[in-house]
């Protein structure tokens, strides 16, 4: 198992398709940072007026998670798919078994999904940080991107920096879940197109979905962006995570047994 795991990380880890997802991300972190209001007093600057996902007047925020299952795709989501249209899956499952294989592609593509949503999220704050100040705000007189009430908005006005690692936590484990996706789409279909358009159609439909009915809320959409733009429930995040993930596991355990080596 430890060999496959090896293998596969040092393969995406180095792979074009993942460097890419990497530097759009940078980039759209970037074009947030060129395009932010910085109008706030000197008095009131900090960290968190102008971070992705913090701050609306900046175009970074909406590009973001907008593009969040394009980037996660890029990065994890077509690692079996590849492998399958090259045929390099019968040689790699002769070097150990399928469920050492498949569990292996699952791990590394659930991580460098989570990697990819968290990482340039993470250099954006840590450069922030060298130039502005990451103090907890204060609701009474400042010009808050957190709303007093809302979910996890005692953390936010006691620790901002808990409160953001809350939240790439979250968008960690739901870019995992997106990268899987791909994987399970992989055993129905060898369009590499498919694979990559998968957790973007899911992403989207999930969305649209909960916005017809009137709890947009409940989308990954809604509810990844630590402004929190509507009312936010903690345990529906975690239990929607779990639903999906249990039937994406189930999905791709039921292939792996119906596989014909």
């Amino acid at each position: 198992m430890s060999r496959f795991l090896k293998i596969e990380f040092n393969r995406v880890f180095k792979s074009k398709s993942f460097l890419a997802a990497l530097a759009l991300g940078v980039l759209i972190v970037l074009i947030q940072q060129i395009t932010v209001a910085r109008y706030y007093s000197t008095a009131e600057e900090n960290v968190f007026l102008y971070l992705t996902g913090y701050d609306t007047t900046g175009l970074g925020t909406n590009l973001y998670y907008l593009l969040l299952p394009c980037l996660v795709a890029l990065a994890g989501a077509d690692l079996l798919g590849e492998d399958r249209r090259s045929g390099l899956d019968i040689f790699s499952r002769i070097r150990g078994n399928d469920k050492q294989y498949y569990f292996s592609k699952s791990i590394v593509a659930f991580i460098a999904g989570g990697v990819v949503f968290c990482l340039p999220l993470i250099m954006e704050l840590c450069a922030l940080m060298l130039v502005y100040p990451s103090t907890p705000l204060d609701y009474f007189v400042a010009e808050v991107p957190v709303t007093y009430g809302a979910m996890f908005s005692n953390i936010f006005y006691n620790s901002p920096l808990a409160y953001e690692l809350i939240f790439l936590v979250i968008g960690f484990a739901y870019g995992g879940l997106f990268a899987l996706i791909g994987i399970l789409v992989s055993f129905f279909s060898s369009s590499k197109y498919v694979v990559l358009l998968s957790p973007l159609a899911i992403y989207y439909g999930v969305w649209i979905v909960f916005s017809l009915i009137g709890y947009p809320e409940f989308s990954p959409f809604g509810f990844l962006t630590p402004k929190q733009g509507y009312p936010l429930n903690f345990y529906i995040i975690w239990v929607e995570f779990l639903l999906l993930l249990v039937v994406i596991i189930m999905g791709i355990i039921w292939r792996v047994k119906n596989e014909k080596s």
